[in-house]
C-alpha cells in the first residue's frame, strides 16, 4: 500500500503514534516511511496521505496532494456496517460518488479513501479546490456519518494493518479498486 499511497519521491509523510503514553509524530521521507509503521496490540498507528515539503505537519507546508478521504462514523446514526457499504454502493451506481479507492474497516467505523494522480499542493488554488472536494464529499456523505472535521490536506489516517486498541479489531481493507 505505501507505494500506491504516496507515488512521488520527494516530500515527508508523517507517521503519528498514540499509546498509553501519549501522542507522538515523526517525519519521514517519502520513500522510507513505511519502514516506521507500527503494528503493536497496545498502540495505534496513523499517516499522512498528503505528503509535506518539510518535517512539519502543516497546510502551508503541503507538498503533494494524493488523496481525499472521508472517515465515517455511521454507528453515531444507529447504521450498521452492512448499511452503510450497501448506501455507499448506490451512490457509486447512481453517479452521486466515484468509487473510492479503498474502503476500510477501522474498528467501530470505516473511512473511504480516493486515490488521485498526485498533484503539487503549492498553489493556493489548488489546496482551495482540495477543500472545495473535501468539503463535497462530506457534504455527500453526511447521512451516513461522515464527519465534518476530517477535511485538512494534512490529516493522519489510521493505518489499516494494525489493531484498532480503542476496539480490539483488526481492521481491513474491504475495497480496493484501481
Amino acid at each position: 500500500m505505501a507505494n500506491i499511497v504516496h507515488p512521488t519521491a520527494d516530500g515527508y509523510v508523517t507517521v503519528a503514534t498514540r499509546s498509553k503514553t501519549g501522542w507522538k509524530e515523526q517525519h519521514y521521507p517519502v520513500d522510507i516511511w513505511h519502514n516506521y509503521i507500527v503494528q503493536q496490540d497496545d498502540i495505534d498507528c496513523y499517516y499522512t496521505p498528503n505528503t509535506v515539503y518539510k518535517p512539519h505537519r502543516t497546510a502551508e507546508n503541503a507538498r503533494h496532494i494524493n488523496a481525499f478521504y472521508v472517515d465515517l462514523d455511521f454507528y453515531k446514526y444507529a447504521l450498521s456496517f452492512e448499511e452503510t457499504l450497501e448506501a455507499i454502493e448506490f451512490l457509486v451506481r447512481t453517479e452521486r460518488l466515484l468509487e473510492p479507492t479503498f474502503i476500510v474497516h477501522s474498528g467501530q467505523g470505516m473511512y473511504l479513501f480516493w486515490q488521485i494522480e498526485s498533484v503539487p499542493a503549492k498553489y493556493k488554488q489548488v489546496l482551495k479546490l482540495f477543500g472545495h472536494i473535501q468539503t463535497f464529499l462530506i457534504d455527500t456523505l453526511k447521512e451516513l456519518g461522515a464527519d465534518p472535521h476530517v477535511k485538512d490536506v494534512v490529516r493522519v489516517l489510521r493505518v489499516p494493518t494494525p489493531i484498532n486498541t480503542g476496539y480490539s479489531v483488526k481492521q481491513k481493507i474491504i475495497l480496493h479498486s484501481s
